[in-house]
């Protein structure tokens, strides 16, 4: 990924030259691990798949007795290979091309070195030629597959990536560069560059962000990082809005319309107007986060959701627990 830039807007009293603005047009990176836990990580991107090995030592009852963990190795080996025979059996069971690319597409992070091993150690252990040549004929078959699934994967994402930097550029200035903090006026051209390519934003485009986010966040390009993590932020304030005006739903809709920078300031007004309270913003809060259960599990979509209803909350119960002190005072 080629150096991106992103220079800050210059604070009172202090100076800053623009540096061109250049984002990563040559990013191809493929992510699919977990969602992770804030804009920029969660859960450092640990796989959802395969059993972590445990360690067998010694037991201390002395010579002759079982090493300590054999058992338990002996039952995940067990339990992994049956998972493997499972998976096998139910390619082996697909009746027609659609079933089996269904199958592959819905299953394709569990095809690793291990599921390969099980396959061939089956089709090696069969006991019929016409068996033998049924799973060679099976890995072929997969094995096309998941090379069209990864090669229609790399063009998404190089579309996506053109999309992204189409949505990125209507934040940038007359010469190509880009200032952060960014002003109402740019938030509001990449909101409207959001709407005009929301048939575009899909998976590939939201793993690409993140993808620039964690390079920019390595090459310490920070302005790059809050450029991105406002087309996110965007994002998914205008998937999580919904139709209610009134009550918490309605004034959490109206913060989702607003900079997040705004949230706390405008939720400790209404705390202390006493137009608010905190259990019923909660609610509204967590129902919304409750319906994020609705997409896909482990989507970036849902990810991006999750987090920001997640900052939304934290800022909540700051602004309140601000808004009790100063009552108290």
């Amino acid at each position: 990924m080629d150096g991106c830039r992103a220079c800050g807007r210059a604070s009172a009293g202090a100076q800053s030259r623009p540096r061109p603005a250049a984002f990563p047009p040559t990013c191809r990176t493929r992510v699919v691990d977990a969602p992770l836990r804030r804009a920029q990580s969660r859960q450092g991107g640990a796989r959802r798949h395969g059993l972590a090995a445990r360690a067998a030592g010694a037991d201390e009852g002395g010579a002759g007795a079982p090493a300590a963990g054999q058992a338990d190795v002996t039952s995940e080996q067990l339990q992994e290979t049956a998972s493997l025979d499972e998976l096998i059996d139910l390619f082996l069971g697909c009746k027609s091309k659609e079933e089996i690319l269904k199958a592959v597409g819905d299953n394709i992070l569990s095809l690793d070195q291990k599921f390969w091993l099980r396959l061939a150690a089956r089709s090696d252990t069969a006991d019929s030629e016409e068996a033998r040549q049924r799973y060679m004929s099976l890995s072929r078959s997969i094995m096309a597959l998941v090379d069209a699934i990864v090669k229609k994967a790399d063009e998404q994402i190089t579309d996506s990536a053109e999309v992204l930097q189409k949505i990125l550029k209507a934040a940038a200035d007359e010469s190509g560069n880009w200032h952060v903090p960014l002003t109402p006026k740019e938030i509001s051209a990449l909101d409207q560059a959001l709407i005009e390519n929301a048939e575009h934003i899909d998976e590939a485009l939201l793993s690409n962000a993140f993808a620039w986010m964690r390079k920019a966040k390595d090459d310490s390009l920070d302005g790059m990082v809050v450029l991105l993590q406002k087309v996110l932020q965007l994002y998914a304030a205008r998937e999580l809005k919904t139709e209610e005006n009134d009550g918490a739903l309605g004034f959490c809709n109206e913060l989702l319309g607003v900079d997040a920078a705004t949230w706390e300031a405008a939720i400790k007004e209404k705390a202390l107007s006493g137009e608010l309270e905190e259990e019923e913003f909660m609610k509204a809060v967590q129902m919304k986060l409750e319906n994020t259960i609705l997409l896909k599990g482990g989507s970036y979509a849902q990810r991006v959701q999750v987090e920001f209803l997640s900052e939304l909350k934290e800022r909540g119960q700051s602004a309140f627990k601000s808004a009790a002190a100063s009552s108290a005072q």
